[in-house]
């Protein structure tokens, strides 16, 4: 009707006579078309509202055809309502010709309100439970936006730019498909009517000007149109060519891909539509981030799977630094090494169930050794779960001073939990030294305890003290067996024991002063023996002699050796070797031996300011235990 109308008015602006009149008509022609109507609709009464389905529009082409633009806004208004339910994070589920509802005169478009299929079905029918769950499968927004593709086939199927939006909306790749309606809708605001185009347009125009008395009017109105068709030819192809058919569908598969996780084809496209395009520019920096993300979390699983695989300590050493990696790159909040962290806890845990202690703790060290120094929140609560595992699991296997090592580094690295725990375990191995003989040890660990203020230490320490007392006490270490018996005060016979010791001190002491009365003494006879470095002397075993030779002789040291000829009987308890220099000074030395017939001994004596010692020496005088001269010596 619309081309009919359009012909009847050129017709009378040709003939037309007055230039005015023409140039009029003319204009009012070339005024922007109307909004062209679904049909040709007449009634009597023009406010009743008709409706029809676009399925029966479409079968009634034949009688009255519906236009391309017609047919191009009832696409783009469906492409609206669905839009519409979209945002409201909803999907319609069936799009198709039988539910677009076309209303008259109003020329609106809608679609049929479907019934929840939740609502129409009967409990206990199987069909209808079947039919049930097939909608409710079809309800997303990817069947819209499938089913929507299926309806531009049938309703634009003369235009190849529709066939292509179509093709790509029901692709059978899924990844290829348009990601939301709106760009649908986008794509069909650039279509246009394929059998009349702009240069169609500009030609008919320039035909009705030509036809007019006015030529060189026309020629003007063909050679502005041709201007016109020139310079919008060399726009579109200088700018929206490539923006809408090169740098736009390139971006939007770039969005795809990038929405679908496949970074490396994303980065392709983006940069297939250029950096400057839009955020094109961050989108690729953004894939490239998530490309590294993912090869140091693949890289961390795998050595995750090498160390589970081999069990090797390297492998864990490694897995350990591939996943704090994963962290320190700020890719995730540790979550990758706190789940390497799990399985290492459950092979410590699986060792000491089968008494690999050793093992245990060597698996332990090696991944709290494989941790940064300088342990943040989360490695060193990592550390601190390790190490309380391996310290329980030694104390409840009895390896008690195992188990307090590794909670006094709990301890010392400011966990204050386990003090409670490190001295228990302290008071048990302290036990185990009591039963072993370990007396000494033993002692010294509850007196830590009982330092602590732990309780029962205190008694301990008396246990120890009285039982290291008695140790001593046998050995003559009258002294120290004194103060440990003190120590222990009213256990067992302690105080008994005490006594004993004090009075063996007494007599030492009065042996020791009575030994010094008898040295002066000695010293002061200066009985002068054989010349010849001989002497002789009784003692209990009878008649012996003693013979001297000097070994050799330096600047400052002289080495003598005495030797024992006839005696003196065994068991002497010794002598006393007594050296006067030529200056008046003497040097005295005690040796606390046990003598045999034929031994003998060597003296060295040292004086580190003379530089002939040897010319210094007045005599040599060797006395024995009594006081009573042995022999003498003269150089």
């Amino acid at each position: 009707m619309e081309d009919r109308t359009r012909e009847e008015n050129q017709e009378a602006i040709l003939s037309e006579d007055g230039m005015e009149e023409s140039a009029v008509k003319l204009a009012e022609n070339m005024e922007p078309e109307a909004e062209t109507s679904f049909a040709e609709y007449t009634d009597p009464d023009e406010d009743e509202k008709v409706e029809e389905t676009l399925e029966h529009r479409l079968n009634r082409a034949g009688e009255t055809p519906l236009y391309f633009e017609d047919k191009r806004r009832i696409l783009l208004e469906i492409c609206q309502e669905l839009e519409k339910l979209h945002l409201e994070n909803r999907a319609y589920g069936t799009v198709c010709a039988e539910n677009v509802i076309l209303t008259y005169p109003a020329r609106t478009v809608t679609l049929r309100e479907e019934t929840d299929p939740e609502e129409d079905v009967n409990d206990g029918d199987a069909e209808t439970d079947i039919l049930k769950g097939k909608r409710a499968e079809q309800k997303s927004v990817a069947q819209d936006i499938f089913d929507l593709g299926k309806l531009i086939y049938r309703v634009l199927p003369e235009s190849d730019r529709a066939l292509e939006i179509a093709e790509k909306a029901t692709s059978q790749d899924k990844t290829l498909r348009f990601g939301s309606v709106k760009e649908v809708r986008e794509q069909l605001l650039t279509l246009w009517d394929p059998s009349l185009g702009i240069l169609s347009r500009s030609r008919e125009q320039v035909k009705l000007a030509a036809k007019s008395r006015k030529l060189w009017i026309g020629i003007g109105i063909a050679a502005a149109a041709l201007i016109l068709i020139a310079v919008g030819a060399y726009f579109f192809g200088k700018n929206v060519y490539p923006d809408m058919f090169v740098k736009r569908p390139a971006y939007n598969d770039g969005v795809e891909a990038m929405e679908s996780e496949n970074y490396e084809e994303a980065i392709r496209y983006f940069r297939d539509c250029g950096e400057d395009y839009k955020d094109a520019g961050t989108r690729i920096r953004a894939c490239e981030l998530e490309l590294y993300r993912r090869g140091i979390e693949d890289n961390a699983k795998e050595k995750t799977k090498a160390w589970q695989k081999s069990g090797n300590k390297a492998d864990l050493e490694n897995a350990v630094k591939a996943c704090y990696s994963v962290y320190e790159e700020g890719l995730d909040d540790g979550g990758t090494l706190q789940e390497l962290g799990l399985l290492v806890l459950e092979n410590v845990v699986t060792k000491l169930d089968r008494k690999e202690y050793e093992e245990a703790e060597s698996t332990v060290k090696i991944f709290t050794g494989a941790l940064p120094e300088k342990k943040n929140d989360m490695t060193r609560t990592l550390w601190a779960d390790f190490y309380k595992t391996l310290a329980m699991g030694l104390e409840n296997a009895g390896k008690y001073l195992d188990a307090s090592g590794y909670y006094r580094e709990l301890k010392e690295a400011g966990y204050k939990d386990y003090e409670e725990r490190l001295q228990a375990c302290k008071m048990a191995y302290a036990e185990e030294f009591l039963k072993q003989g370990r007396t000494k040890d033993a002692l010294g660990v509850f007196q830590e305890l009982a330092k602590a203020k732990v309780e029962g230490a205190e008694e301990k320490v008396k246990e120890a003290s009285y039982i290291y007392g008695k140790e001593l006490l046998q050995k003559e270490d009258y002294g120290n067996a004194l103060n440990l018996l003190t120590a222990a005060g009213n256990y067992q016979d302690a105080e008994e024991l005490a006594k004993k010791a004090g009075d063996q001190i007494k007599k030492a002491r009065e042996k020791e002063q009575e030994e010094k009365r008898r040295r002066e003494e000695a010293r002061n006879q200066g009985q002068s023996g054989s010349g010849s470095g001989s002497g002789s002397g009784s003692s209990t075993g009878g008649a012996w002699s003693l013979g001297f030779k000097v070994l050799n002789k330096s600047g400052d040291t002289v080495r003598l050796s005495i030797s024992f000829r006839g005696g003196p009987a065994d068991g002497t308890p010794g002598f006393i070797c007594v050296a006067k220099m030529k200056d008046g000074t003497e040097y005295t030395g005690e040796y606390s031996i046990r003598i045999k017939g034929g031994s003998s001994q060597t003296i060295t004596m040292q004086d580190e300011e003379s530089e002939d010692l040897y010319s210094d020496i007045s005599w040599v005088k060797v006395f024995d235990s009594e006081g009573r001269l042995m022999g003498t010596w003269t150089p």
